[in-house]
């Protein structure tokens, strides 16, 4: 009964060891994709933040053309 006991603790110990290393891997490519991602959004931030301005430019260009009136 003494070696069956220590079986299942070999077995226990080997499979919590695998356990907690593939949670460790999947734990590093969750935030090595979280980060990738942060970086594309940042990236498609700024990008929009440039349409914008360059948006509110064009109308404020139109809006300023079209109330002018040349005497």
């Amino acid at each position: 009964m003494q070696l069956v006991g220590q079986i299942g603790d070999y077995i226990g110990g080997t499979i919590g060891t695998l356990f907690s290393l593939a949670a460790t891997f999947l734990l590093y490519l969750t935030y090595k994709t979280q980060k990738t991602e942060l970086i594309q959004n940042k990236k498609m931030l700024q990008n929009q933040e440039l349409n914008n301005s360059f948006n509110s430019w064009i109308e404020l260009y139109n809006n300023f053309k079209n109330n002018s009136k040349l005497i």
